[in-house]
């Protein structure tokens, strides 16, 4: 940007607003990353914002005199050379004591906690410039001359993450923070079978030849280290576990043609982690020590130590320990099945021994014998045995080796899906006064179950239970998850119905909620962006909604005690942009302000919004919101006049829509703190009994009207000291006087038939659930198709060992806003590399059964979604159907119908 002879900038691509420029005639050039550039000539008056579009900017090739680099040279003193920067180095360009331009931000792992140590390299054109390691709170910066960069975060015992095109203009410091996820955990085994040895004779240091067998069911995948698997050849800590947990010690001299009797204790006890001991403290000769008992797997461990003196001087060192038997068997399953799936387990019978060894080996699947075989073996034995997954929530397989001298085996469980998807259909009944009735239901879909409670705290733990538990974990969630968290510590503290609980157990329950409420503080925390606001998910674009519901949350964890570092900020950034927001966003961030005492004068607001235009119920309401912070009364009669009764009293706003502020929950939300802050409590109190009322089985309020309601309607609970009173109840002639009350029907029943007598509120649950095998596809709003492909063909069969990829094709027929959409994968197969979320998408999440895909925004259109796979067991897999839906309109949703993958 120029103005007369001077010359401002240049500005960040990522800059939307650009202020403290005083009245003049400004010249603006806009460049893009292929070198054209727009120009544009600006004429900026006193006290004004002037608004932009460049949409339809006509960007033309740039002169030699226009080109960005020749206005904005970026260029170092002295060239780096290409070679690698120690991580204990960092390197400064000459002008940064007086230029403090550069990159700074915050590492951390997947709790939130601090990485100390780490590395952080910077490259330019594949050449590093720069590294530096972070403080003792996991905080780095390093100063660089205006350009482009990559950067690399590096981690002992975490996987490497890489940052690309970091720009870093001449106005100050770029934010760039990193979660670092830890890539010690264990993978499953890849069964492939070869001809020939992997590696041959003297090409290993014990000068041995290793079997392909041996190479493919190792934990270790460095070709030095891989010798170690032979006998006498490790260099590493060994940890011998020769009958630890078999019921056979080895025994030197036992008779080979005798094998003992019994059956092998099996290993069972797995984990990624040996021990973790975060509290250490030194003796006068600086030694610490603890016990141990390391887990099952027959594997290395990599301990990785983290030590700060008083001084604040951390040191960091690793060191190897190997679990070891000269005879293992070790079993590779899937991680997960679906019912009625065929797959081949696979059992490995390594011999470190150096000799020859006859052993007598079993498969068992939940204790029965599937296959069992006899055979003398050299380095190893690799077989398989068929299994049928029957129709259970789990099953258990075993694989079990015995010898003379020494015996071993494992056993694994793996978590059976059912097939096609879980419906439920039914009631959801208030009863305030005596109520017979006889409601029917279809015996095919199942016994119908009936819940009763007369507390409406009762009600509302089931709601934050759905909060906490919920799977995913979008700002928005993690704060609804927040508020339930803190909801639930509010009603751990009130004395139970039922007999006093274990003081012990309750205090471990309050450790865990506040340990709980401390991850989601440190989450929001660590996914603020460097401007204050908060986009959907951590690192996406800002959003001024996203913005103000998380400091509503955060606010009401201050207000319970707990510290809010990244409140003031949050408030600074809306502060600057309420003025540019959009009507609706605009009086919600507003409404936030004067809650947060922030100090400004709602008079031009005020005067704004009262000529403009209120299109929408939800536009009237805010407006009404507003001017009660601001001082002026509402009449009842006007809040009156926009709520609907429901035949039972309660009271609602607006009618149902997809839309996302003018729709009835977020209108009913603001008629309610409308009325409470009137002190109108006949209004509040019928839109809580609405609030109950429809409360249904078959499908729950979303995420963000559970966690709004339950912060209106708890503090009201909390107050009153008559919400436990007595009812009775008849279910199909059994009386009932003790609340909560579950029942289950015997199965063919057609109805049930439900008495209440008693003054009190009675809330009862009357539903079906059911597993549908075969749903019929649906496509309203989306149309949702899958394929797989291998080789970059379409195919109906996988090639086990060969990458492949699950597509994923969806129709959207009207644009959609937070999406999204639910892909399972077979159970055969594992995750190839895990792609980042590039656009549309916002977010990815990797779960075993599934990989669920978010979209923030989705316009009418058909998109194109993949998922590596890597095929690893052979069999015949079922492949549940895929389903899009609107997140927080879950009603509208599309699916395809159940497929059979089968893999060879």
């Amino acid at each position: 940007m120029l103005q007369g002879g001077s010359l401002l900038g240049p500005f960040r691509p990522d800059s939307r607003r650009l202020d403290d420029l005083p009245p003049g005639r400004y010249h603006l050039k806009v460049f893009s990353a292929g070198g054209t550039v727009w120009r544009q000539e600006i004429a900026l008056r006193r006290d004004t914002l002037l608004f932009l579009d460049g949409t339809k900017a006509e960007f033309r090739p740039s002169r030699a005199d226009e080109r960005f680099g020749s206005l904005f040279p970026v260029s170092m003193e002295s060239e780096p050379s290409k070679q690698n920067i120690s991580p204990s180095r960092f390197t400064q360009w000459p002008g940064a004591a007086t230029g403090f331009n550069g990159i700074s931000g915050r590492l951390t792992d997947e709790s939130g906690e601090p990485l100390i140590g780490a590395s952080v390299l910077v490259s330019q054109g594949g050449i590093a410039v720069g590294g530096v390691l972070t403080d003792i709170e996991g905080n780095y910066r390093i100063f660089l001359p205006p350009g482009w960069y990559d950067l690399s975060f590096q981690y002992t015992g975490f996987n490497t993450v890489e940052a690309h095109g970091v720009y870093v203009a001449g106005d100050g410091l770029v934010a760039v923070n990193q979660q670092l996820e830890s890539g010690t955990m264990l993978h499953e085994v890849v069964v492939t079978a070869y001809k020939v040895p992997l590696i041959q004779q003297d090409m290993t240091s014990a000068g041995k030849t290793i079997i392909s067998e041996r190479i493919q069911h190792s934990s270790i995948r460095n070709l030095n280290a891989l010798s170690g698997n032979l006998a006498g050849a490790t260099e590493t800590d060994k940890l011998n576990i020769k009958g630890s947990r078999s019921a056979f010690p080895y025994n030197e001299d036992a008779n080979d043609d005798a094998f003992p009797a019994g059956e092998p204790a099996l290993r069972s006890r797995f984990r990624d982690y040996a021990y973790w001991q975060p509290n250490l403290i030194t003796d006068s000769n600086g030694e610490a020590w603890f016990r141990v008992t390391f887990p099952d797997n027959i594997t290395g461990w990599n301990t990785y130590t983290l030590a700060m003196d008083r001084k604040k001087r951390a040191g960091v060192t690793t060191r190897n320990v190997r679990a070891y038997k000269p005879l293992t068997a070790k079993l590779s399953l899937p991680r997960f099945a679906v019912a009625g799936d065929r797959f081949d387990a696979a059992g490995l019978t390594s011999n470190f021994s150096g000799d020859s060894a006859e052993v007598h080996t079993a498969f068992r699947l939940d204790g029965q014998l599937l296959r069992q075989n006899r055979a003398r073996i050299g380095e190893g034995l690799t077989e398989f045995a068929a299994v049928s997954v029957p129709e259970a929530d789990s099953l258990f397989l075993s694989y079990e080796m015995k010898s003379p001298k020494i015996s071993d085996g494992e056993q694994r469980g793996i978590a059976v899906l059912p097939v096609g998807v879980s419906e439920t259909a039914g009631q959801f009944l208030m009863f305030e006064r005596d109520t017979a009735l006889t409601l029917s239901f279809d015996p095919a879909f199942g016994p119908i179950i009936v819940q009763a409670m007369d507390n409406t705290l009762d009600m509302l733990a089931e709601d934050i239970d759905f909060l906490r538990n919920y799977p995913y974990g979008c700002n928005e969630q993690t704060a609804g998850r927040l508020l339930a968290l803190l909801a639930e510590k509010k009603l751990s503290a009130l004395p139970r119905k039922q007999a006093a609980v274990n003081a012990k157990s309750r205090t471990k329950s309050v450790a865990l909620l506040e340990k709980e409420i401390k991850t989601c503080l440190i989450r929001l925390r660590n996914a603020q962006l460097a401007d204050g606001s908060w986009g959907w998910w951590a690192g996406g674009a800002p959003n001024a909604w996203m913005t103000i519901y998380v400091l509503r949350a955060l606010r009401n964890a201050q207000e319970d005690g707990y510290a809010c570092p990244g409140c003031e900020k949050g408030l600074i950034w809306l502060r600057r942009e309420v003025g540019g927001l959009p009507l609706t966003e605009q009086g919600e961030a507003l409404l936030l302000l004067r809650e947060s005492d922030v100090q400004f004068d709602c008079t031009p607001y005020l005067t704004r919004l009262d000529t403009l235009p209120r299109r929408t119920l939800h536009e009237r309401l805010s407006h009404w919101r507003l001017q009660q912070h601001c001082g002026r009364p509402l009449p009842v009669d006007t809040l009156l006049g926009v709520l609907t009764s429901t035949t039972t009293g309660g009271l609602y706003c607006g009618e149902e829509s997809a839309h996302w502020y003018n729709r009835r929950a977020a209108n009913t939300l603001l008629a309610y703190d409308i009325a409470r802050a009137a002190g109108w409590e006949h209004l509040t109190r019928r839109i809580r009994h609405y609030w109950l009322e429809s409360r249904a089985t078959a499908q729950r309020r979303n995420t963000i009207e559970t966690a709004q309601i339950l912060q209106r309607v708890l503090p009201e609970l909390l107050s009153q000291t008559d919400t436990l009173r007595a009812n009775r109840l008849e279910i199909n002639g059994v009386p009932v006087s003790d609340f909560p009350y579950k029942w289950v029907s015997p199965a063919g029943a057609t109805a049930v038939t439900l008495v209440k007598s008693g003054n009190s509120p009675l809330f009862v649950n009357a539903y079906q659930q059911w597993q549908n095998p075969a749903p019929e596809p649906r496509s309203d709003l989306f149309e949702v198709e899958s394929w797989l492909e291998q080789g970059g063909r379409r195919v109906d069969s996988l090639r086990r060992g060969e990458a492949a990829e699950l597509v994923l094709r969806v129709l959207v027929r009207r644009s959609a806003e937070y999406a999204l959409l639910e892909a399972p994968v077979p159970a055969g197969c594992s995750y190839g590399e895990k792609t980042r979320s590039i656009r549309p998408e916002a977010h990815r999440e990797y779960f075993r059964d599934r990989t669920a895909i978010f979209f923030e925004f989705l316009p009418a259109g058909r998109y194109e979604c993949r998922v590596p796979l890597e095929p690893r067991f052979t069999g015949r897999f079922t492949l549940n159907p895929a389903r899009m839906e609107q997140m927080y309109f879950p009603v509208f949703y599309g699916r395809n119908a159940v497929n059979v993958v089968n893999v060879y």
